[in-house]
């Protein structure tokens, strides 16, 4: 399937990148929703896996920085190795950016965060649109063309 070598260095660029656009976007649709400083947001993620009164406010923006980047380039190497069978299923990359999108959103709802310290509210349709969108738009669009664009310059014409 591969002839040649992961490129590590562009999957985890790739990951700084779609990493940096959704939590941006995770900051700007907190403080539009609830008024939510960047570090409140940050907060948050850490307290996913620390008692937030254990540590002080420094470690837990630190860590939740670190938790959604990790989060964010698990998923980006996920996509290198799905894009091409994706491509051939899938002629349109909105199409696959979409689909990637609603992945990204159930596997974190139903998958990883009951695994956490979170308090899930009880599951809604309605109130899954918006974050989904979010994934597809700063995740699932960008990694797409990364993809496309790392693919077609490792020559591979398969795609």
């Amino acid at each position: 399937m591969f002839k040649e070598r992961i490129p590590i260095k562009k999957i985890l660029a790739a990951g700084l990148i779609v990493g940096s656009l959704d939590i941006l976007s995770a900051i700007i649709d907190t403080w539009v929703s609830y008024k939510w400083t960047p570090d409140k947001v940050l907060k948050y993620i850490a307290g996913a896996a620390f008692d937030k009164t254990a540590f002080s406010e420094t470690f837990l923006v630190v860590a939740g920085l670190i938790f959604h980047y990790l989060i964010a380039t698990g998923f980006t190497f996920l996509f290198y190795f799905i894009y091409p069978p994706l491509k051939k299923l899938f002629r349109y990359n909105l199409v696959i950016a979409c689909l990637y999108g609603i992945f990204m959103q159930a596997f974190m709802r139903f998958l990883l965060l009951p695994l956490t310290r979170l308090q899930l509210k009880p599951f809604d349709i309605g109130k899954q649109i918006k974050p989904t969108l979010i994934l597809t738009v700063a995740i699932g669009i960008p990694l797409t063309l990364l993809m496309q664009r790392m693919y077609k310059k490792q020559n591979r014409d398969e795609i």
